[in-house]
């Protein structure tokens, strides 16, 4: 995610009597719960620099060059194969549900059928 360096952010629900029970589901996926349960806790903003540093958000850009730096990641993703992105995306995300053991056998697996795929097209 890209954020501009001008920008606050922060989850104020509990400020409100509310626990932010949504951001809590997929929250520990980003940062560690050492970070994270302080930021929903007591709902404070962070500068973006910090949320850079706790694996919220991958990139902070200057305010004035944020949409040209999304319109360049874009064109960066649309330069990829199709197939090829579509599978290293799904293999990101299963990776993470399974044990090392089992996302070697898969990697051995998905890296003999991308091969066997490489070579049948050069033929």
């Amino acid at each position: 995610m890209y954020v501009a360096d001008d920008a606050s952010l922060g989850f104020p629900e509990m400020q409100f009597g509310l626990a932010p029970a949504a951001i809590m589901a997929y929250l520990g996926e980003y940062t560690l719960p050492r970070f994270a349960f302080p930021l929903v806790l007591f709902g404070d903003s962070i500068a973006p620099q910090r949320a850079l540093q706790i694996g919220l958000i991958s990139q902070v850009s200057p305010a004035g060059c944020l949409a040209a730096d999304a319109d360049a990641l874009v064109e960066r993703i649309l330069q990829l194969e199709p197939n090829a992105a579509r599978n290293c995306k799904e293999f990101f995300q299963t990776a993470q549900q399974n044990s090392f053991d089992q996302n070697c056998r898969l990697a051995v697996e998905a890296l003999t059928v991308g091969s066997m795929a490489i070579l049948a097209r050069e033929k």
